[in-house]
């Protein structure tokens, strides 16, 4: 839950200064302060949660399983280009990104009006 909520504050500051990015990156140090990274270089921009949260939960699933306790996690992007990410079209499948484009924008207009805390994914909430 930690890698997602990493991933949708990241990628709602990356929305709200027009940006996005090609490399996602996972930054893990462990209870006896020793520090990893991972990184994957998408083939194109991002700067949806979903696709953060993807490529960050990737990583963490290859760390090894017998590791020390984590003591911080940080989701982070790079090679930021301007303006939203450019898709290239495929005439044989469906549009998926726009539905996925106009939800973040309408929360990230509710978190701007409201606060950063009036909306949250439902992923993030703690179970009854």
């Amino acid at each position: 839950r930690e890698i997602l909520r990493l991933s949708d504050r990241t990628a709602g500051r990356l929305r709200a200064k027009g940006l996005c990015g090609r490399t996602v990156t996972l930054k893990v140090r462990f209870s006896n302060f020793v520090t990893i990274t991972r990184s994957r270089t998408l083939p194109e921009e991002v700067d949806a949660t979903a696709d953060l949260y993807g490529v960050g939960k990737a990583a963490y699933l290859k760390l090894d399983p017998a590791r020390p306790r984590i003591r911080l996690l940080g989701v982070s992007v790079s090679g930021l280009a301007p303006g939203p990410p450019a898709r290239q079209l495929d005439l044989l499948s469906q549009p998926t990104g726009r539905g996925r484009r106009e939800a973040s924008e309408a929360i990230d207009s509710i978190r701007s009006r409201f606060g950063e805390r009036a909306l949250d994914l439902a992923s993030l909430l703690d179970p009854p």
